[in-house]
């Protein structure tokens, strides 16, 4: 599928003008970005899934990721959502089942992934998250029905690989 950009003027703003862009993706899916001055991202950027619903929204300013970041599932739940302050997540990233119930909340500190503080099935049932303390060790995976399906590795707050349980 051909990438097509479409830019629509909004009109100009004290002393720089704003644009908005869409950017066609593969499969249907396109993002909707404010730009200030061409090539600052100010405000928010809106992606969007083939089928019309929201796939994730996050504001900026002055090309720094601020406030409230969310990504959703295809069915329009939320998928997982967290803070930024300063380009930063700040203390929390929560992230979501398919049926919009919680399935884990990831700790930062210092930008970094240092902690996992809960992991749950589809049904709320509490799971083993792994051995991540302080930014190293493991986080489990598992789908909505809470069968293990990977093990993620860190590093000090980094990630390291992903195995794959069959």
């Amino acid at each position: 599928m051909y990438r097509v950009l479409l830019f629509v003027f909004l009109g100009c703003m004290t002393l720089s003008c704003s644009k908005k862009v869409r950017k066609d993706l593969s499969d249907g899916e396109y993002i909707i970005e404010q730009y200030k001055n061409d090539s600052i991202k100010n405000g928010k950027s809106t992606v969007y899934f083939k089928n019309g619903k929201k796939q994730r929204i996050i504001k900026y300013r002055d090309n720094i990721m601020v406030g409230e970041m969310k990504y959703y599932h295809d069915n329009g739940k939320i998928a997982s959502k967290t803070h930024f302050k300063d380009g930063k997540v700040k203390d929390k990233f929560y992230n979501f089942h398919k049926n919009g119930k919680p399935y884990n909340t990831y700790i930062y500190g210092e930008n970094k992934l240092i902690g996992i503080e809960n992991c749950f099935d589809g049904n709320g049932k509490s799971l083993n998250c792994g051995t991540l303390k302080l930014g190293t060790g493991s986080i489990n995976q598992y789908n909505i029905e809470g069968k293990i399906i990977a093990i993620d590795y860190m590093q000090d707050g980094r990630y390291i690989k992903t195995d794959s349980i069959k």
